[in-house]
């Protein structure tokens, strides 16, 4: 498997911020654009909203979209939680975290999508086979894997309420057995939950 494509740190910052802010704002117009999807899917949503996925695509013409999809309203809300809002801003720890990541595991792709694997199957692409343009900028090689990154840690922090030094040796960031302990016993917690 080749290596991620390589990006500056410093682009990688912004552009992880520029991800998660894109993806957490609330977009009265796209949801209204939702409203008729109602009678079409209304049998898929029972138990589900529908939300944009977390995750940038390459899209036709050399645009960014994003996949319309059925979500679990408690798997909709880690894209939304605005708590974790400040700590994506570009010097936000959340972001230096999602940048290093990146970095650390450019040459192991495939470890890191082990990593990033629960997050992964939560946002499933294109279940309503429609997508929306997420930005005006063209798609760059690095965002998908950089919006799976963000969307991973939101998940991890607002769903399983980990913190920084248990997600940065989760990551393989940092050696700490204390916080490797915490972060087993809180993502199991999690997966726990969000099979229920």
């Amino acid at each position: 498997m080749p290596g991620l494509p390589e990006v500056p740190r410093s682009q990688l910052l912004k552009d992880a911020a520029h991800i998660a802010e894109v993806s957490s704002r609330d977009d009265a117009a796209l949801r209204q654009s939702f409203a008729g999807m109602d009678q079409v899917f209304g049998h898929m949503l029972a138990d589900s909203v529908i939300r944009l996925s977390p995750v940038w695509e390459p899209g036709n013409g050399g645009k960014t979209v994003r996949a319309i999809s059925f979500l679990r309203p408690r798997i909709a809300a880690y894209c939304s939680d605005a708590r974790v809002n400040p700590r994506f801003a570009p010097a936000g720890d959340l972001c230096a975290l999602a940048a290093d990541a990146y970095l650390n595991w450019g040459d192991r792709p495939a470890g890191l999508l082990a990593l990033l694997d629960g997050t992964r199957r939560l946002f499933p692409l294109g279940s309503t086979g429609e997508t929306r343009q997420a930005t005006e900028e063209a798609y760059k090689p690095h965002f998908k894997t950089l919006s799976l990154i963000v969307a991973d840690v939101r998940r991890k922090v607002t769903g399983g309420g980990l913190d920084i030094a248990e997600l940065r040796v989760h990551y393989r960031l940092a050696d700490d057995a204390a916080a490797a302990g915490r972060a087993e016993d809180k993502l199991k917690a999690l997966a726990l939950a969000e099979g229920a």
